[in-house]
């Protein structure tokens, strides 16, 4: 099987919405997932994009290395193989920067 091929049936994670949402729900969910995930890769030094039609993502490095993963779960298995260890969700840093974001977003919207 081609790697294409094998990428295409991506498997929905738990936090995607209901099977019974539209196409359009269910691709704007990959992107605000996406975006999530390129959030956090980026505090990293890493970046996560969407690829194959929003059924995959691309994790990369910034020397060109490259991994591509159908799951939410392959993306922070990626990155650790990409960092040498096992990026931490829990980190004080992290944690306050996605925070910082999100009081901006709400700020923003009001």
């Amino acid at each position: 099987m081609c790697m294409v091929c094998e990428y295409l049936p991506s498997l929905e994670h738990w936090t995607a919405v209901n099977p019974g949402t539209s196409s359009e729900g269910r691709q704007r969910s990959f992107h605000s997932q996406t975006a999530c995930l390129a959030t956090v890769a980026t505090f990293y030094g890493l970046s996560v994009r969407p690829e194959l039609a929003g059924s995959a993502y691309m994790t990369s490095d910034k020397k060109g290395k490259a991994v591509l993963c159908r799951t939410i779960d392959e993306v922070w298995v990626a990155m650790g193989e990409l960092l040498g260890r096992e990026p931490d969700a829990l980190d004080p840093e992290l944690v306050g920067a996605l925070e910082s974001m999100r009081d901006q977003a709400r700020g923003e919207n009001r």
